[in-house]
């Protein structure tokens, strides 16, 4: 019987939840849940406290073996002082008082612990905590997506060296379109272990969308624009002279961008936050600031160039407001999805202990 049949059949025994038994131990649902289908291995001091909350010894926790069982009984005793004298009939022992001297301690004690509870006859097999990318390391990344990774970067490369060759700097420009979202998805599939086509997604749109708002007259922008002028006014975007080819670009981009943001959420679904104060309040001043202060600051910045445009002309004023423009929305749009990410898992935290 495994560790997490174990966990499981005790909990069940013990009438809790596993919402009742991860606030017992300071953790989240997911991690107990983790636990029990062996996705995961508690680290050592999770399992004494585990040991105590069932009334059993860690012999019984780990590797099932009951106090009837004879010649596999456990000498465990779990004290206010540890643990102490955890050994068995594989030859398993040693000793952690107080001071965590002399015997099984931290890392080296989570993994001889959860040997020893998937040891048969034949040896010891091969346990959760040895598997990479479970609490007992990270995994690494798979060869294949290195391989498809430098695949892209030089893909990317070679795209903006044509360009260069065959075009000029004209062209490179234009290159980077295609260029930046092959090298940025290349150095993703390298790098992260985890949401690699989440990541991916961001790379490509973001390069696009800010092409577009920057060198053309498309862009999330305007379908927002066009749809407040519409609600407020009763203006249609025809009479400013918009394309209904360009509004609809313009609103496959809000659509992407608003997908986008729900997968972020849903990937990281399994987050919990603390609900304390200091949480709460940065919180609430990245809200201020995303809605009330960020915005004052791009339209008091806006009504000065719009001045000195004015008395000057568009020309190096125009491209400066351009800039501006770009760099705060990106800003806004980082953000935004930080502060919904980190409010539905504060939310997420304090709807789980209701339930």
């Amino acid at each position: 019987m495994s560790l997490g049949t174990n966990i499981n059949r005790l909990r069940m025994k013990c009438g809790m939840s596993q919402d009742a038994l991860a606030e017992k131990l300071g953790v989240s649902r997911q991690s107990v849940s983790k636990w029990e289908t062996d996705g995961a291995v508690p680290e050592l001091e999770k399992l004494v406290r585990l040991a105590e909350l069932f009334g059993v010894s860690l012999d019984e926790l780990v590797r099932d073996i009951r106090p009837e069982e004879g010649s596999g009984r456990a000498d465990n005793a779990v004290g206010s002082d540890g643990l102490n004298n955890f050994s068995g009939s594989d030859g398993l022992n040693g000793s952690v008082g107080s001071d965590g001297s002399g015997g099984l301690s931290g890392s080296d004690g989570l993994r001889a612990a959860s040997a020893a509870s998937k040891t048969g006859p034949n040896g010891p097999a091969t346990t959760s905590a040895s598997v990479p990318g479970k609490e007992g390391g990270m995994a690494p990344v798979p060869a294949i997506r290195k391989i498809v990774g430098v695949g892209l970067i030089w893909t990317g490369i070679l795209l903006l060296f044509l360009a260069l060759v065959l075009g000029g700097i004209g062209v490179f420009l234009v290159g980077l379109l295609p260029a930046v979202p092959l090298i940025g998805c290349g150095v993703i599939c390298m790098v992260c272990r985890k949401r690699v086509g989440l990541w991916c997604g961001w790379m490509v749109f973001v390069p696009i969308d800010a092409y577009l708002q920057l060198f053309t007259s498309l862009g999330r922008g305007q379908a927002l624009a066009s749809l407040s002028l519409y609600l407020r006014n009763g203006i249609l975007p025809s009479k400013l002279g918009i394309l209904p080819s360009q509004l609809i670009v313009s609103w496959i981009l809000v659509v992407v961008f608003v997908g986008l943001i729900a997968l972020t959420l849903w990937s990281f679904r399994n987050l919990q936050l603390q609900r304390d104060p200091r949480t709460i309040t940065l919180l609430a001043a990245g809200w201020v600031l995303r809605l009330v202060g960020l915005p004052a600051v791009v339209d008091l910045m806006a009504r000065q160039l719009l001045e000195k445009m004015a008395r000057s002309g568009w020309g190096t004023y125009g491209g400066i407001y351009s800039t501006i423009s770009f760099v705060m929305g990106r800003i806004e749009d980082v953000l935004l999805v930080l502060l919904l990410v980190y409010t539905a898992a504060v939310l997420r935290k304090r709807i789980g202990k209701r339930e």
